[in-house]
């Protein structure tokens, strides 16, 4: 009878430890499951009042840094063999003269149409368009479902999937990105879409190619290119709002490690943004400034020896030589 008790005790004792040890894990899981779903859930690209700034580099070779640009965005829709597409139009994005796409970029009020239809199956998370190429109609773009070791299936190549990495925006929010190629920028982003530029399946860039160097939600910029600080997010403007010139002296010519500028009496206290470009076309240094007397030098950061534009607001006034 002893041994009998004595079983039956350790007997109990297991099986309450067995529903603790139960209560504990669903416990646990239920504090997870936030977590869970935060992790698996789906941000959709095709959003309305998003747009994406897109510049197209120019060939080998160019002084600036850009060919071309436009402000992407969506507006309306088509219907073609039952399924329904969003348009995609774009303000053209423009360079003050007399250097053309180096800097002083405006976003130009005149609406076009870029010929190009997406949509977005949110279940399957994926993006499509239509294109009449070979009558192939409705074709992928972005497959945000894949994991690293799958394969993304274009009609005329196939991409595989090599890292899925997190993606932090510049509002602080998380995105999956998916990388194609050992290219720095190679990488589709949920909600985003391709760094490389924008509605056209992903390719590897040799010479020329597009990228992404902004994305607006509204007004909220939520993407800037990391890997080029320079244009970043163009304002929305037009061609009669463009910055006023100043008119000034700059040496010494060839400089060193500082410049030297002549101001008129009338600019004093006027606040305006001189700029270096190196031959690329890239932004060497910036700084707004604010004159408060005629004659007054610009401290300048180690730069390379070699030929520099300088730009007043945009607008290149002339080149100076680094010794």
């Amino acid at each position: 009878m002893g041994n009998f008790l004595q079983n039956w005790n350790y007997l109990t004792k297991f099986v309450e430890t067995t529903h603790v040890m139960q209560n504990t894990l669903t416990l646990l899981l239920l504090l997870q499951l936030p977590f869970l779903n935060a992790q698996s859930s789906y941000h959709p690209m095709l959003v309305e009042g998003r747009s994406w700034d897109i510049f197209h580099l120019p060939p080998d070779g160019a002084i600036c840094g850009f060919g071309s640009a436009g402000n992407y965005f969506l507006r309306g829709d088509s219907v073609l063999d039952g399924l329904t597409y969003k348009q995609v139009w774009y303000y053209p994005i423009r360079s003050n003269p007399p250097a053309p796409f180096c800097s002083g970029f405006y976003r130009d009020t005149t609406e076009s149409y870029f010929f190009k239809l997406v949509r977005e199956d949110t279940i399957a998370r994926k993006v499509y368009h239509w294109t009449s190429d070979n009558n192939e109609g409705d074709e992928i773009l972005y497959d945000f479902s894949l994991k690293a070791g799958d394969t993304l299936h274009y009609p005329f190549a196939s991409y595989p999937i090599l890292t899925v990495t997190d993606w932090v925006l510049t509002n602080g929010e998380h995105r999956k990105a998916f990388e194609i190629s050992n290219w720095s920028q190679n990488y589709y982003v949920e909600g985003v879409g391709y760094l490389l530029g924008q509605f056209g399946q992903v390719f590897y860039p040799f010479e020329v190619w597009s990228v992404l160097t902004c994305m607006r939600d509204g007004e909220e910029q939520v993407y800037k290119d990391p890997f080029d600080n320079d244009p970043g997010c163009v304002l929305a403007t037009s061609a009669a709002h463009t910055p006023e010139i100043f008119s000034f002296n700059i040496s010494p010519n060839p400089f060193s490690n500082y410049l030297i500028l002549k101001v008129p009496e009338g600019r004093l206290g006027v606040t305006f943004v001189l700029e270096l470009y190196d031959l690329a076309g890239r932004v060497a240094f910036r700084r707004a400034i604010k004159p408060d007397s005629v004659v007054f030098s610009v401290d300048l950061p180690p730069l390379p020896q070699g030929i520099y534009g300088w730009a007043v607001n945009g607008v290149l006034q002339g080149k100076l030589a680094r010794i």
